[in-house]
């Protein structure tokens, strides 16, 4: 495709009314991440409603090993996404093809390496999850399901970001929901209709998955970004350096923050399985909570590329003072709903009540947590852009594995507040994380890209 033609389909987030355009962009991107929560938790619901507590277990369990998997996709689409948006902002669109191309080749070969390992080690990884022996057959049949299509999360995610790099976010917002539409009818059918509990909802997922993947890489084809000859796929190593320097310590990060939910999680298991199915619970519905600053992240990911491309820093600047308003107000209200009723929004995913009961408490300290996490996801999407991945790596690890896991395993071992100790860990664990990233921003680092291409 000509760089004309190319320069007529992709937005331009360096013009116009910046507060107005970053809210246009984010509304879609909002919808989508919330059709991805509802999504997921169809999945959970379902087999809550179907096979109670133990298969609750089984989705939860099997599905944070499954994350792990995908956060290393999500880590190298991001630093593909900033140097495309870059690119874009500098009017290089032919340069632009190239590094979409270059992210597509890399994917495909860490997603074939990363699902071999998964399932040549998923027995022992459960094991060492502590997952309990009622859900540990469900959890080993949605774990290996899952692993064997991850490879169509991963071609949608790549999609997702370029199409994000190129101010795009109302065709990933339909490819997801046609996706979660199917989604829901085949879960209804597999594990409603035909009792194939946990498996029956880890084959609805990678059947979706694979029809969202197939849409978003039409549309990514539309737009000019991809190109289906063999060149196309060739690795450009002009760009590997700075997609490298921004996605490692993104990886890094995000496998290290899934990781200490993974720990997190074993604790919890320690517990008992309704603590168990009331964490995966309180895991979907929380989603819900953090679902505005994180699609904020992720436009105001893209307009900080493209403007600092553009050298335009003040654009910048306004677009944090929109987004943040939308993202974190809206975390704010929703909160507040989770402190008054948090036994009622469980009981909405399982009528088991001992996992209501169980979870209450918990759910109130973490939703608290989604305060900080607000200020924090709406802060990283200007230090993503920047490519500054190297303290979103140290805000992760400072969270994740130094205050998170640490202070859950203090509380569960030191002091009588059980699975309510964990929640108290998950909200201390945002805040110190936050503070870092507050301090960052007003430094004014970030108004230097890391990474120029």
């Amino acid at each position: 495709m000509s760089e004309n033609a190319l320069h007529e389909n992709y937005r331009d987030l360096t013009t116009g009314r910046i507060g107005r355009k970053l809210i246009r962009f984010a509304l879609p991107v909002i919808a989508a991440n919330l059709l991805q929560a509802l999504y997921s938790l169809v999945d959970m619901s379902i087999v809550g409603r179907y096979n109670l507590a133990p298969g609750m277990s089984a989705v939860n369990v099997g599905g944070s090993i499954i994350q792990i998997i995908l956060v290393i996709a999500m880590a190298m689409t991001n630093g593909g996404s900033v140097v495309v948006g870059q690119l874009l902002g500098a009017k290089r669109k032919e340069d632009a093809t190239k590094a979409a191309g270059t992210v597509f080749s890399i994917l495909f070969v860490i997603a074939i390496v990363l699902t071999a390992i998964t399932l040549i080690f998923r027995v022992p990884l459960l094991r060492a999850m502590n997952t309990t022996e009622e859900a540990f057959a469900g959890a080993l049949a949605y774990l290996t399901i899952c692993a064997c299509g991850s490879i169509m999360v991963y071609i949608f995610n790549a999609n997702s970001a370029i199409l994000r790099a190129a101010g795009e976010s109302v065709q990933p917002l339909i490819a997801v929901a046609v996706c979660t539409v199917i989604n829901l009818v085949l879960d209804l059918l597999m594990v409603g209709q035909f009792g194939m509990g946990p498996a029956g909802a880890a084959y609805a997922t990678i059947i979706s998955q694979t029809v969202s993947a197939v849409l978003t890489t039409i549309f990514v084809k539309r737009l000019g970004l991809i190109e289906f000859k063999v060149g196309y796929f060739a690795i450009d190593k002009r760009f590997i350096k700075s997609m490298m320097k921004i996605a490692l310590p993104s990886c890094l990060q995000l496998v290290l923050v899934t990781l200490s939910f993974a720990f997190v999680n074993a604790l919890i298991n320690e517990i008992g399985t309704a603590a168990s199915a009331a964490a995966g619970a309180v895991s979907k519905l929380g989603s819900f909570a953090t679902l505005p600053p994180q699609s904020i992240m992720s436009a105001l990911m893209a307009l900080t590329a493209q403007n600092l491309g553009a050298n335009n820093i003040p654009n910048i600047r306004k677009g944090l003072r929109a987004g943040a308003g939308v993202g974190i107000g809206v975390t704010v209200v929703v909160c507040c709903i989770i402190w008054a009723i948090p036994g009622r929004l469980i009981g909405l995913m399982t009528p088991d009540v001992a996992v209501a009961q169980a979870g209450a408490t918990f759910f109130r300290w973490v939703g608290l947590s989604y305060l900080f996490e607000s200020v924090l996801f709406v802060l990283y999407g200007i230090l993503m852009g920047a490519g500054y991945t190297n303290i979103t790596l140290l805000c992760g690890v400072m969270s994740s594995l130094v205050l998170r896991y640490t202070l859950a395993w203090i509380f569960t071992r030191f002091t009588n507040w059980g699975f309510a100790g964990i929640g108290v860990a998950y909200a201390l664990a945002a805040l110190g994380a936050m503070l870092v990233a507050v301090a960052f921003y007003l430094s004014g680092r970030w108004t230097k890209p890391r990474v120029k291409v």
